[in-house]
């Protein structure tokens, strides 16, 4: 681990910006590896980063170059070690940004899910990396549900979604897993920006030749516990993200069950959807 004093010395710029009330310092000794950094954070975080001058933060990263190709990362005064790739390292620096924020935020609940609007209501999918989240919202958004985000379902106090809008985060499925970028308007789609309140969650994953079934419903209490694990703040701040779960899990419908192929569930989910209200008895959900 570098020292401060050896830190402090090869310190040449230094940015330090706040965002969902996280307070961050960024600093190292190049300044165009900064200025990189800076411009990551911004995109990292859709915009939601203002410059400020303050004394204490919630999170130090020190980026730090040495030679023509040798870059270093340290959040906290942890080394995460050396790298000789610049792309890689600012990748690394998007990732534990985008989680620092999340643990600490003010006034705002992440989640590890993606999100997207269908009248007027938010559809929650929790999973975890690898779960297929992203192919199925991509597939919703063809739909003509309007894209809120991804990777990160950021709610408000009082339950509701609002927009967290990265390029959707595709990967290839020839067994390499390259991830790749695909935007909304490539798909013909559009972006939600009003906050709307949370309808429906669906903890679903990918199960090859799996037929569609009515999910099993969980109950309020089944709920908040299974949302528990993809709640970034947990730990952090557990009040005011339990009180956030809670709502949620008392007002939206939250159903769990494997699924098959992306395109044919999304449509079947949307109908599912749309007469949940009035078909209740038929679709014979089950309670947990």
């Amino acid at each position: 681990m570098m020292s401060e004093p050896e830190i402090a010395a090869q310190v040449a710029a230094c940015y330090c910006f706040e965002s969902y009330g996280v307070k961050v310092k960024l600093e190292g000794n190049d300044r165009r590896l900064i200025a990189d950094a800076a411009r990551r954070a911004q995109a990292a975080l859709v915009g939601n980063v203002k410059p400020i001058r303050s004394r204490t933060f919630h999170h130090e990263f020190q980026i730090l170059k040495k030679g023509a190709s040798r870059f270093r990362l340290l959040h906290e005064d942890q080394d995460t070690g050396w790298g000789t790739s610049r792309r890689l390292l600012l990748k690394y620096f998007d990732s534990v940004l985008r989680v620092s924020v999340g643990e600490y935020a003010v006034d705002r609940v992440f989640l590890h899910a993606g999100a997207v609007g269908w009248k007027e209501k938010a559809i929650l999918l929790p999973a975890h990396s690898f779960k297929g989240k992203s192919t199925l919202v991509s597939e919703l958004v063809k739909l003509g549900a309007q894209y809120y985000s991804d990777e990160y379902a950021v709610l408000d106090p009082k339950g509701m979604l609002h927009p967290f809008a990265r390029p959707i985060s595709m990967r290839t499925d020839d067994g390499k897993c390259r991830a790749y970028d695909v935007s909304v308007e490539q798909l013909n789609g559009k972006y939600g920006s009003d906050p709307i309140p949370v309808g429906s969650v669906l903890f679903t994953e990918f199960l090859r030749g799996r037929n569609w079934r009515a999910p099993r419903v969980l109950s309020p209490g089944a709920a908040m516990l299974a949302l528990i694990p993809f709640s970034l703040s947990i730990r952090k701040r557990p009040d005011p993200t339990m009180n956030v779960l809670k709502t949620v899990s008392e007002t939206a419908f939250v159903g769990t069950g494997k699924r098959g192929e992306a395109a044919q569930f999304a449509k079947q989910f949307l109908d599912f959807l749309d007469h949940y209200s009035s078909n209740l008895n038929s679709n014979n959900p089950v309670l947990i």
